[in-house]
């Protein structure tokens, strides 16, 4: 089709360059930004009758543009073009708010067939000038989002209004907003991007949308004006993360809200649907996962719209996807999860507390939709669970040591695990301890507790990972929820922790306290060994009948470090005979040869008769 030649305001790409360090060369980016580019617009890998969308990659090749190279810009050039299409006809709405261009012939010709209206103009673009005045109604008029920058504001002397161009697309784009002018507002403030956007001129063509295309246009409409919306706040709000030393852009946000956006303004379209499964599927990927294709990776954000649902049916505002975005443009770059936090703290409540409830949320789906959760879950996926992580009979113990165990979990995915009241046991409380495999993540992990009693709300607890998890009268409920999450209450777009597992214990059923038989006391947890300074665990145990109890060490993977009969000599007493009443067991922090363990995590198991129950216990080691 043919193209004008416009002049572009080249400012300098701030954002991507201060993201950038000496170990990811300028060389490394360019050839992966060209690589992406061919993947998108030369030879995309799309299934049939699915779509993505690429405006946030034009964006960030629009902001990249005056830093790249010749030889890129030409390799970029060769697959999209930035010109605006020339077409002979306009159609300005009589809003003032669009001008709409379009043409009668040719292969970018509107679908005629529905013949014409007032003015001779067809009605095809006068139905696309009902979706955008439809649009404006509800995004700018009711929840208060500003009007995508003019065209002014970077061309002195344009004409104000928003251009539309109705052109032949492949059929994997519905349509694209094309970032055209990169502005400054002010010293301290975010940068924003004027844009345009091209429409597919005959939406008939579209697959599972041939009957009805002006569903089509409409969630479209919805989706890029939102994102001509999001570059009117902050055009920079893509995390830049360094993988394998090169700098990537990851748009999640901006893709996440759009397609929430398509929802909130057309609730009775529902396309979204089409990319939850990706979500449900996939609990243990990280909402922060970005790719610019049609993998797992490249549908996930849009599949986690579902978070922005969450958030507007639970606090009944829909206004929060605009009070975030405001949030957003307060700072110039990446600060998401900052937004998400300062507007649930206007609701009384945390990022930390809401993103935990999401979590229950996202459990009643399909088949087990419950009232209380969200509107329209009954047409939702299941959330997709392995039957390897139900349980019924205790103790039960697992670990996700390997790569493909379904304990493995992103920053910001989780992983789910059922635990059902076991029948013949006398068991009241559950009792789970949760030690995340590398040491170095115990301060990012969230365990979420919730006793499901059909579809009752359950009450939900959040414990970390030094806690032992307790959830009283376990009988009383069909099975207790617990999901396991890395958590990182703010972070930043420098990294993203991938796959990380943990080990986990249910425990029998000790009781603990009084004079019944369990745990009545523990004594020097943590643990620290020091020169000259004598120290030991210690776990009282009361036995209300005569009982032997004993005491043993392991590593958080289940290597014995000292334990049992064989474990008690010197300092060390870790079994006593079968007797009624009171009894220590002591460790002194040493392995069977008498060595003093390193520094870590241990997990004590305690058994009296025929029960037993897991302690966690923290040493410090000083003497090395």
């Amino acid at each position: 089709m043919p193209r004008t030649t416009t002049v572009l305001i080249a400012l300098f790409a701030v954002a991507l360059l201060l993201v950038r360090s000496a170990s990811a060369s300028d060389a490394a980016y360019e050839r992966d930004l060209v690589d992406r580019v061919q993947a998108a617009f030369v030879s995309p890998h799309v299934p049939a009758g699915e779509h993505i969308c690429v405006s946030p990659l034009l964006l960030e090749i629009r902001l990249a543009w005056p830093n790249l190279t010749e030889v890129t810009k030409a390799a970029i050039s060769s697959a999209v073009l930035f010109d605006r299409p020339v077409l002979p006809e306009q159609y300005d709405t009589p809003d003032g708010h669009f001008r709409i261009h379009f043409t009668r012939t040719g292969t970018d010709s509107v679908n005629m067939s529905f013949g014409v209206g007032p003015g001779n103009v067809p009605t095809y673009v006068l139905n696309c000038a009902d979706i955008f005045r439809h649009v404006v109604a509800k995004q700018i008029d009711t929840l208060g989002f500003r009007f995508p920058v003019s065209d002014q504001m970077g061309r002195p002397g344009e004409d104000p209004r928003f251009d539309i161009y109705l052109v032949k697309l492949p059929n994997i784009y519905y349509g694209l907003s094309y970032p055209d002018t990169v502005i400054n507002n002010g010293p301290g403030n975010a940068w924003w991007a004027t844009s345009f956007m091209e429409l597919q001129s005959d939406f008939t063509k579209i697959i599972g949308y041939e009957d009805r295309p002006f569903d089509a246009m409409a969630v479209t409409v919805a989706h890029e004006f939102h994102h001509s919306e999001q570059w009117s706040y902050d055009a920079f709000e893509a995390e830049y993360r360094e993988v394998s030393g090169e700098i990537k852009a990851y748009s999640w946000w901006l893709e996440t809200s759009a397609v929430a956006m398509e929802e909130i303004t057309y609730d009775g379209i529902n396309d979204y649907y089409g990319y939850l499964h990706y979500f449900f599927d996939n609990p243990g990927m990280s909402l922060r996962a970005f790719a610019n294709d049609a993998s797992v990776e490249g549908q996930h954000p849009y599949a986690s719209c579902i978070w922005v649902l969450y958030l507007i049916q639970h606090f009944h505002d829909e206004s929060l996807l605009r009070q975030i975005w405001e949030e957003c443009g307060k700072v110039d770059g990446f600060n998401t999860f900052a937004a998400f936090d300062t507007v649930l703290v206007h609701k009384g409540t945390t990022l930390h507390d809401a993103w935990a409830e999401f979590l229950v949320w996202n459990y009643f789906t399909g088949t087990r939709t419950a009232p209380w959760s969200y509107e329209e879950a009954s047409s939702y996926a299941m959330l997709k669970l392995s039957d390897s992580l139900a349980y019924d009979e205790f103790p039960a113990a697992d670990t996700a040591s390997g790569n493909d165990s379904p304990n493995l979990a992103d920053e910001f995915g989780a992983s789910y695990m059922r635990f059902r009241s076991p029948v013949s046991d006398t068991a009241t409380t559950f009792r789970l301890i949760v030690t995340p495999q590398n040491p170095d993540d115990y301060q990012n992990w969230m365990i979420i507790t919730a006793g499901v009693r059909g579809q009752l709300q359950p009450a939900i607890q959040t414990w970390d990972v030094f806690s032992t998890i307790e959830v009283p009268n376990w009988d009383s409920y069909d099975e207790i929820l617990v999901i396991a999450t890395p958590f990182v209450a703010h972070p930043t777009q420098t990294g993203l922790n991938r796959r990380l597992g943990f080990y986990f214990v249910v425990a029998d059923t000790l009781s603990s306290g009084g004079s019944l038989t369990g745990i009545a006391r523990i004594y020097s947890n943590p643990l620290a060994l020091a020169p000259g300074a004598p120290a030991f665990f210690q776990v009282d145990v009361t036995r209300a009948q005569a009982l032997p109890a004993s005491l043993q060490i392991f590593t958080i993977d289940g290597r014995e470090v000292r334990g049992g009969a064989s474990g008690s000599d010197g300092d060390n007493r870790m079994f006593v005979e079968a007797a009624r009443g009171r009894a220590p067991l002591i460790w002194n922090g040493t392995t069977a040869n008498g060595d003093p363990v390193a520094t870590g995590i241990y997990l004590a198991l305690v058994r009296i008769g025929g029960k037993s129950e897991l302690v966690k216990v923290a040493v410090k080691n000083q003497m090395r």
